[in-house]
């Protein structure tokens, strides 16, 4: 049996949804306040400006995992930017027939391939967003009934077409934004590498070089969550202004981002647009402030794997986005090749708790060995950052199902709990080889994960182990027990 790994492959995205649309709410209805917090904060210094974007330069940025804005870069030479306004963009979506609208004006996106209904109902807003289908027609040339609700729009974003349909492989749009191979970053395979890396097992292939290309149309006031992506993104503004929001690796856990059994994986829980509360917070905590950039026509901004980023449209807004593979992406996906032999503990609850924590346990002792952390650290960072707000103080007194999973730990050691030496020895070798996977480095491309990125990648594993023995809504009962050890 293998621990599921395979959406480690996927460059996700809040923005996974196929095209963001421009609204037909009035101005009078768009909430800026958040423009408002933004812009009286200081933008931070870790950002490069850069007036010339080539090839070479995008390439050095991407090696140094560098957040980079170019303005007045080779984007002006696109069609789009002589020829994109809202009408004429409107001639070119109609034919599409329905969009898929989400409510709200924060874009909230879903992972379908995650099903974790007990989180949601603990979560302090419902996710995802209520959605709907409107023709397209409907959606630009018609005020919406209750378009205002308390300080949210309706019909903020949508979707046109679906998943079989993405917009991008139509010439009706695509046309107008070549040429986008300036934006397609070769960080994995190496620009001239043409064998499968890394060496897949089974003689399987991997997809090599994935990138994907979106179009993001947004009205003014719409905000994409907090989140961060495992692969690199560039950003090329079009039409209109945006602010965008900028984290490194070591500040996400102060953004709180959902568990990753959760269908809002690698989003943030913090609202920035019902209530600024959370922002301000934030900018005002030592060491998890952001970096603020501000996006113009023609400007093309370089985000790193691993990033957390929030994005706010000032305006009616077009924006190509363009995710490519990182090393960070290949290099985690051989985790999924690391086999985790926990099938044998299958249909008892108690004997699948205890092998999934023995794992954890071996897991963090070889990890923390090598890095600045305890199993301990890294586990009370884990809840606090990703399960404090959904289930509250890891303190406060717990249920009955915690009581009998408690009970099935209380050993001496979790390892002892196995009485199979054998067995024990499997996942040793298996918490081992996901270790190294995670601190050493990799010779052939000297390169090695940053230690923040390798505690959220360490987290999620730990979060798939439990979740494997307990299901998504129990895994914050086995962290609690394992801290209560």
């Amino acid at each position: 049996m293998r621990v599921a790994r395979t959406a480690v492959l996927v460059a996700g995205l809040a923005c996974m949804a196929s095209l963001c649309l421009w609204n037909n709410c009035s101005k009078q209805s768009v909430d800026l306040a958040a423009a408002a917090v933004f812009k009286r904060m200081e933008s931070r210094p870790f950002i490069p400006v850069l007036r010339r974007a080539d090839k070479l330069a995008i390439l050095e940025a991407v090696e140094s995992r560098q957040p980079t804005l170019w303005r007045q870069s080779p984007v002006n030479d696109w069609a789009a930017m002589r020829l994109w306004t809202q009408a004429s963009v409107l001639s070119k979506l109609i034919p599409w027939g329905l969009a898929r609208v989400q409510e709200g004006c924060e874009f909230v996106q879903s992972d379908p391939r995650r099903t974790s209904a007990p989180l949601l109902t603990r979560a302090r807003e419902a996710l995802p967003h209520r959605r709907r289908n409107v023709s397209v027609y409907d959606f630009f040339s018609t005020e919406p009934q209750g378009a205002k609700t308390g300080r949210e729009c309706v019909y903020m974003s949508g979707t046109i077409g679906s998943e079989q349909s993405m917009h991008w492989q139509t010439p009706r749009l695509l046309a107008d934004m070549s040429p986008s191979d300036l934006l397609s970053l070769q960080d994995v395979p190496p620009l001239l590498r043409t064998e499968p890396w890394p060496p897949p097992p089974d003689s399987a292939t991997l997809p090599q070089n994935q990138t994907t290309r979106r179009l993001w149309l947004s009205g003014a006031g719409v905000v994409t969550r907090t989140h961060y992506d495992k692969g690199h993104t560039m950003l090329a503004q079009i039409v209109g202004r945006k602010l965008v929001l900028l984290w490194r690796p070591e500040q996400l856990h102060a953004l709180r981002l959902y568990p990753a059994v959760h269908e809002a994986h690698r989003q943030s829980q913090l609202s920035f647009t019902s209530d600024q509360a959370d922002l301000l917070a934030l900018t005002e905590k030592a060491g998890s402030a952001p970096a603020i950039v501000s996006l113009s026509p023609g400007d093309l901004l370089y985000i790193p794997p691993y990033f957390a980023h929030a994005v706010l449209a000032l305006d009616s807004s077009a924006t190509v986005a363009v995710v490519s593979e990182s090393w960070e992406q290949a290099r985690w996906a051989r985790s999924g090749w690391v086999p985790a032999p926990l099938g044998r503990a299958a249909g008892s609850r108690c004997r699948q708790a205890r092998a999934a924590a023995a794992l954890i346990s071996l897991f963090l002792r070889e990890l923390c060995g090598r890095l600045s952390c305890t199993p301990t650290s890294l586990l009370l960072q884990l809840y606090n950052s990703r399960y404090l707000l959904l289930y509250g103080d890891i303190r406060q007194p717990l249920d009955g199902e915690f009581t009998l999973l408690a009970q099935c730990l209380q050993t001496p050691s979790h390892e002892d709990a196995l009485e199979d030496g054998a067995w024990l020895q499997q996942l040793h070798v298996t918490g081992s080889a996901v270790a190294d996977i995670l601190v050493d480095a990799d010779e052939t491309w000297q390169r090695r994960y940053d230690p923040s990125v390798a505690e959220q990648l360490a987290g999620d594993y730990v979060e798939e182990v439990a979740g494997w023995a307990c299901g998504a809504d129990g895994v914050w009962r086995l962290l609690q027990a394992l801290l209560g050890d």
